[in-house]
């Protein structure tokens, strides 16, 4: 995969071969590696579309089987369940569009109206509110600042 922005991949030639001791690699527009969907653009919007497809499965798991369970229970399948996948490798995918963070947001806000059994034009920011829940694009970013500063003050393990 060669990365770049959409300008310069578009100036270089369709047919670049990349070739190593003789064999040709083929070249493609996404890879997934260590858990990331990464494309050759950086824009990030396979790897979005794979954890909104992970997360709104367990959403809809956690939906079959809230009748059954307190909101107290809710909130942990939740955090084991769906919250993994919005924070997995985050500090390498935050730099997202605004659209594709919306996106994950609004999955997000629908877990929230789940666990809280509220109806759907119910307020996402008075749930996340009553969940004491931070939106996920602030969680992301104060969990990569976080790290970045322990890296920095050594503070992190090698």
């Amino acid at each position: 995969m060669i990365t770049g922005s959409r300008h310069r991949l578009n100036a270089q030639c369709e047919e670049t071969d990349i070739n190593v001791d003789g064999k040709t690699i083929k070249r493609v527009d996404h890879t997934k590696s260590l858990g990331l969907t990464i494309d050759a653009q950086l824009f990030w919007p396979k790897h979005v579309d794979e954890i909104w497809k992970k997360a709104f499965s367990a959403i809809g798991a956690l939906k079959r089987v809230r009748p059954f369970n307190s909101t107290d229970v809710a909130v942990e399948i939740y955090n084991a369940l769906i919250l993994p996948h919005f924070d997995d490798c985050s500090p390498v995918w935050d730099c997202m569009s605004g659209y594709l963070s919306d996106k994950l947001q609004k999955l997000q806000s629908r877990a929230a109206r789940v666990i809280t059994k509220s109806p759907f034009d119910t307020s996402s920011n008075l749930l996340l509110a009553m969940l004491k829940w931070e939106k996920l694009s602030l969680s992301r970013r104060k969990t990569g600042s976080f790290n970045y500063v322990k890296t920095l003050n050594e503070l992190a393990p090698e």
